[in-house]
Protein backbone atom coordinates (compact mmCIF):
# COMPACT_ATOMS: atom_id res chain seq x y z
CA UNK A 1 0.00 0.00 0.00
CA UNK A 2 1.47 3.46 -1.00
CA UNK A 3 1.67 5.94 1.09
CA UNK A 4 -1.10 8.04 0.04
CA UNK A 5 -3.55 4.98 0.54
CA UNK A 6 -2.04 4.51 3.99
CA UNK A 7 -2.97 7.82 4.92
CA UNK A 8 -6.27 7.89 3.42
CA UNK A 9 -6.98 4.70 5.48
CA UNK A 10 -5.96 5.84 8.59
CA UNK A 11 -8.07 9.51 8.25
CA UNK A 12 -11.08 6.99 7.32
CA UNK A 13 -10.62 5.01 10.78
CA UNK A 14 -10.52 7.74 12.77
CA UNK A 15 -13.08 9.41 11.41
CA UNK A 16 -15.11 6.05 11.73
CA UNK A 17 -14.13 6.36 15.18
CA UNK A 18 -14.42 9.63 15.77
CA UNK A 19 -18.62 8.89 14.94
CA UNK A 20 -19.15 5.96 17.08
CA UNK A 21 -17.00 7.72 20.39
CA UNK A 22 -19.48 10.72 19.84
CA UNK A 23 -22.37 8.58 19.95
CA UNK A 24 -21.20 6.88 23.46
CA UNK A 25 -19.68 10.37 25.01
CA UNK A 26 -21.89 12.41 27.60
CA UNK A 27 -22.13 9.86 30.59
CA UNK A 28 -20.24 8.27 33.07
CA UNK A 29 -19.19 4.76 32.53
CA UNK A 30 -21.12 2.94 35.67
CA UNK A 31 -22.06 -0.32 37.75
CA UNK A 32 -25.99 -0.28 36.19
CA UNK A 33 -26.44 -1.04 40.38
CA UNK A 34 -25.83 2.40 41.15
CA UNK A 35 -27.90 4.22 38.91
CA UNK A 36 -31.85 3.84 39.24
CA UNK A 37 -32.22 4.26 36.07
CA UNK A 38 -31.32 1.20 35.11
CA UNK A 39 -33.50 -0.43 37.59
CA UNK A 40 -36.39 1.74 36.18
CA UNK A 41 -35.93 1.13 32.04
CA UNK A 42 -35.93 -2.79 33.04
CA UNK A 43 -38.65 -3.19 35.82
CA UNK A 44 -41.35 -1.62 33.75
CA UNK A 45 -43.02 -0.42 37.30
CA UNK A 46 -43.91 3.05 37.97
CA UNK A 47 -42.26 3.52 41.59
CA UNK A 48 -38.84 2.77 40.17
CA UNK A 49 -39.26 5.29 37.61
CA UNK A 50 -40.76 8.02 39.95
CA UNK A 51 -37.11 7.09 42.13
CA UNK A 52 -35.07 7.50 39.08
CA UNK A 53 -36.76 10.63 37.75
CA UNK A 54 -36.40 12.31 41.75
CA UNK A 55 -32.61 10.93 41.68
CA UNK A 56 -31.11 13.57 39.16
CA UNK A 57 -29.16 10.80 38.37
CA UNK A 58 -27.12 10.51 34.24
CA UNK A 59 -29.66 9.44 32.23
CA UNK A 60 -26.85 8.68 29.86
CA UNK A 61 -24.52 7.10 32.24
CA UNK A 62 -23.52 3.58 30.27
CA UNK A 63 -22.76 0.15 31.62
CA UNK A 64 -19.26 -0.17 31.88
CA UNK A 65 -19.94 -4.25 31.32
CA UNK A 66 -21.59 -3.22 27.36
CA UNK A 67 -21.84 0.48 27.00
CA UNK A 68 -25.61 -0.20 27.67
CA UNK A 69 -27.73 2.89 28.45
CA UNK A 70 -30.77 3.41 30.70
CA UNK A 71 -32.65 3.55 27.16
CA UNK A 72 -30.86 0.35 25.44
CA UNK A 73 -32.05 -1.26 28.64
CA UNK A 74 -35.86 0.00 28.02
CA UNK A 75 -35.54 -0.38 24.03
CA UNK A 76 -34.81 -3.94 24.98
CA UNK A 77 -37.74 -4.27 28.06
CA UNK A 78 -40.13 -2.36 25.83
CA UNK A 79 -40.50 -0.43 28.78
CA UNK A 80 -41.98 3.00 26.60
CA UNK A 81 -43.20 4.93 29.98
CA UNK A 82 -39.02 5.01 30.95
CA UNK A 83 -38.15 5.38 27.44
CA UNK A 84 -40.78 9.03 27.60
CA UNK A 85 -39.29 9.64 30.58
CA UNK A 86 -35.23 9.34 29.37
CA UNK A 87 -35.79 11.15 26.40
CA UNK A 88 -37.71 13.96 28.06
CA UNK A 89 -34.59 14.26 30.02
CA UNK A 90 -31.99 14.62 27.15
CA UNK A 91 -31.15 10.98 26.81
CA UNK A 92 -29.28 10.18 23.77
CA UNK A 93 -31.25 8.12 21.21
CA UNK A 94 -28.54 7.25 19.27
CA UNK A 95 -26.10 6.04 21.77
CA UNK A 96 -24.14 2.78 21.19
CA UNK A 97 -23.74 -0.58 22.51
CA UNK A 98 -20.54 -2.60 22.36
CA UNK A 99 -21.90 -4.23 19.15
CA UNK A 100 -22.58 -0.88 17.90
CA UNK A 101 -26.33 -0.90 18.17
CA UNK A 102 -28.59 1.78 19.21
CA UNK A 103 -31.90 1.41 21.03
CA UNK A 104 -34.12 1.16 18.30
CA UNK A 105 -32.41 -1.30 16.77
CA UNK A 106 -32.54 -3.40 20.00
CA UNK A 107 -36.62 -2.28 20.10
CA UNK A 108 -36.37 -3.24 16.41
CA UNK A 109 -34.75 -7.06 17.17
CA UNK A 110 -36.75 -7.52 20.13
CA UNK A 111 -39.95 -6.78 18.31
CA UNK A 112 -41.07 -4.06 20.85
CA UNK A 113 -43.05 -2.19 18.34
CA UNK A 114 -44.71 0.55 20.47
CA UNK A 115 -40.90 1.18 21.87
CA UNK A 116 -39.25 1.42 18.63
CA UNK A 117 -42.21 3.79 17.32
CA UNK A 118 -41.59 6.29 20.06
CA UNK A 119 -37.89 6.33 19.04
CA UNK A 120 -38.39 6.90 15.54
CA UNK A 121 -41.17 9.43 16.15
CA UNK A 122 -40.14 11.10 19.26
CA UNK A 123 -36.45 10.21 20.23
CA UNK A 124 -36.11 11.25 16.32
CA UNK A 125 -33.48 8.57 15.93
CA UNK A 126 -30.91 8.65 13.58
CA UNK A 127 -31.72 5.40 11.01
CA UNK A 128 -28.77 5.50 8.82
CA UNK A 129 -26.44 3.89 11.69
CA UNK A 130 -25.16 0.75 11.33
CA UNK A 131 -24.35 -1.84 14.16
CA UNK A 132 -20.59 -3.92 13.51
CA UNK A 133 -22.37 -6.28 11.19
CA UNK A 134 -23.30 -2.92 9.34
CA UNK A 135 -27.23 -3.89 9.88
CA UNK A 136 -29.34 -0.94 10.48
CA UNK A 137 -32.17 -0.78 12.45
CA UNK A 138 -34.64 -0.73 9.06
CA UNK A 139 -33.08 -4.74 8.55
CA UNK A 140 -34.42 -6.01 12.34
CA UNK A 141 -37.68 -4.73 11.93
CA UNK A 142 -37.79 -5.82 8.27
CA UNK A 143 -36.25 -9.22 8.94
CA UNK A 144 -38.82 -9.51 11.87
CA UNK A 145 -41.96 -8.74 10.15
CA UNK A 146 -42.45 -5.38 12.37
CA UNK A 147 -44.05 -3.50 9.08
CA UNK A 148 -45.34 -0.38 11.24
CA UNK A 149 -42.10 0.35 12.35
CA UNK A 150 -40.84 -0.56 9.05
CA UNK A 151 -43.14 2.21 7.22
CA UNK A 152 -42.28 4.50 10.02
CA UNK A 153 -39.19 4.01 9.11
CA UNK A 154 -39.64 4.50 5.28
CA UNK A 155 -41.55 7.45 5.87
CA UNK A 156 -38.39 9.23 7.69
CA UNK A 157 -36.12 8.36 4.81
CA UNK A 158 -34.37 5.19 6.24
CA UNK A 159 -31.89 3.73 3.86
CA UNK A 160 -33.79 1.57 1.87
CA UNK A 161 -30.82 -0.44 -0.14
CA UNK A 162 -27.96 -0.18 2.69
CA UNK A 163 -26.50 -3.61 2.75
CA UNK A 164 -25.11 -4.92 5.83
CA UNK A 165 -21.24 -6.80 5.42
CA UNK A 166 -22.68 -10.11 3.80
CA UNK A 167 -24.35 -8.02 1.01
CA UNK A 168 -28.06 -7.96 2.28
CA UNK A 169 -30.47 -5.59 2.30
CA UNK A 170 -33.75 -4.88 4.42
CA UNK A 171 -35.85 -7.14 1.40
CA UNK A 172 -33.35 -9.41 1.27
CA UNK A 173 -34.16 -10.01 5.15
CA UNK A 174 -37.99 -9.93 4.57
CA UNK A 175 -38.17 -12.43 1.63
CA UNK A 176 -35.58 -14.35 3.20
CA UNK A 177 -38.43 -14.77 6.79
CA UNK A 178 -41.44 -14.65 4.10
CA UNK A 179 -42.57 -11.51 6.01
CA UNK A 180 -44.85 -10.54 2.61
CA UNK A 181 -47.11 -7.17 4.20
CA UNK A 182 -42.61 -5.97 4.67
CA UNK A 183 -42.04 -6.71 1.52
CA UNK A 184 -44.57 -4.34 -0.30
CA UNK A 185 -44.14 -2.29 2.42
CA UNK A 186 -40.47 -2.14 1.15
CA UNK A 187 -40.92 -1.97 -2.33
CA UNK A 188 -44.04 0.34 -2.22
CA UNK A 189 -41.49 2.71 -0.81
CA UNK A 190 -38.84 2.23 -3.58
CA UNK A 191 -36.23 -0.61 -2.09
CA UNK A 192 -34.46 -2.09 -4.65
CA UNK A 193 -35.18 -5.85 -5.42
CA UNK A 194 -32.09 -6.30 -8.08
CA UNK A 195 -29.49 -5.47 -5.85
CA UNK A 196 -26.99 -8.62 -5.08
CA UNK A 197 -25.36 -9.73 -1.78
CA UNK A 198 -22.16 -10.66 -2.17
CA UNK A 199 -22.60 -14.28 -3.57
CA UNK A 200 -24.49 -12.55 -6.30
CA UNK A 201 -28.16 -13.12 -5.19
CA UNK A 202 -30.83 -11.04 -5.56
CA UNK A 203 -33.88 -10.60 -2.88
CA UNK A 204 -36.09 -13.25 -5.02
CA UNK A 205 -33.60 -15.74 -5.15
CA UNK A 206 -33.08 -15.72 -1.77
CA UNK A 207 -36.82 -16.61 -0.89
CA UNK A 208 -36.81 -19.70 -2.06
CA UNK A 209 -39.89 -21.51 -3.02
CA UNK A 210 -41.91 -18.41 -1.74
CA UNK A 211 -43.93 -17.88 -4.81
CA UNK A 212 -45.86 -15.00 -3.17
CA UNK A 213 -43.18 -13.14 -2.13
CA UNK A 214 -41.20 -13.49 -5.57
CA UNK A 215 -44.88 -12.17 -6.67
CA UNK A 216 -44.89 -9.41 -4.96
CA UNK A 217 -40.57 -8.52 -5.68
CA UNK A 218 -41.48 -8.60 -9.14
CA UNK A 219 -44.92 -6.22 -8.98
Amino acid sequence: MNRLATTALVVSLATLTACNQGARDGGASVNAETNPWFAAAASNDAASLSAATASGADVNAHESRDYSTPLHVAANAGNEPAIRALLERGANVDALDEDGRTPLMLACHRSRTPAAMTLITTGRANLALRDRQEQTALMFAARNGNTEAVRAMTARSAPLDAQRSDGWTALHLAAREGQIDVVRALRDAGASATLRDKRGRTPAEVAGAQTEIIRALRS
